[in-house]
């Protein structure tokens, strides 16, 4: 059964757009998984990295429910966005269950379904955590990345209360450099504060990722050799195994 999985985080540069793009990569690749990619973000870095840079976007679909989705690699597809999405925010406050009825239709299409979320606690994260059935927090290791934690994580306790299926099953720490000692320390506390639901596997800053997403590429096509490779396939394994014991 699918699982729409929300990725969030209310603060930018966390490495979520590409922690969402290698996942739904990798287990559209690796585990042949039927993946949709949501980009959720009218910034639209996800769209502009798979070269899909056109509408019908994310913002027609809500109000049509009709969903143009790209296949952009084998078993991945793409729900793009376009800058025009900022503007439909007035009209997610009156329809913040848009997004939940637009993907019904779509539960025996894919496996997963992976929202790219911006970085807020606005109406638009919102309604992207009404339509899942499970949250997955991406973080990093910088100051202050545990007092952000703390504050998407009471935004989403709120919605859980409008939304009482909505689980909290993964956090994933990115941008990870064991040389610094806030990423260290930060590891620790995930490890020991959330131990059913951080995947200890942290993925490490790697010049390749960079280089692979200004080239339009996943790390995977980019360069296989690198150390960036391995971190993905091993948050992916513990990913897929963790949603695949999740009933839906």
């Amino acid at each position: 059964m699918m699982k729409t999985i929300s990725l969030i985080n209310q603060k930018g540069g966390v490495g979520k757009t590409t922690t969402t793009a290698h996942i739904g990569y990798a287990l559209a690749t690796f585990h042949g998984a039927r993946v949709l990619l949501l980009d959720y973000d009218a910034q639209s870095n996800l769209s502009m990295l798979f070269g899909i840079e056109s509408s019908p976007a994310i913002a027609e679909a809500l109000k049509t429910g009709e969903l143009a989705v790209h296949e952009v690699r084998p078993n991945l597809w793409l729900l793009p966005s376009t800058t025009e999405f900022v503007q439909l925010e007035q009209w997610l406050y009156q329809n913040p269950f848009a997004l939940r009825d637009a993907l019904r239709g779509l539960r025996e299409q894919f496996d997963y379904i992976l929202i790219d979320c911006p970085p807020s606690t606005n109406i638009v994260p919102e309604t992207a955590l009404l339509a899942s059935s499970d949250v997955c927090i991406i973080t990093n290791g910088e100051p202050y990345s545990l007092q952000g934690f703390a504050t998407i994580m009471q935004f989403v306790t709120r919605i859980q209360e409008r939304q009482t299926e909505l689980s909290i099953s993964g956090i994933i720490l990115t941008r990870y450099d064991k040389r610094k000692a806030m990423c260290r320390e930060v590891e620790v506390v995930l490890r020991e504060r959330y131990p059913d639901v951080y995947f200890n596997a942290p993925i490490r800053e790697i010049q390749a990722v960079v280089d692979a997403l200004a080239s339009g590429m996943t790390v995977f096509e980019y360069k296989r050799t690198s150390l960036a490779v391995s971190d993905f396939r091993k948050i992916t394994e513990l990913f897929h195994e963790r949603f695949s014991l999740i009933p839906a």
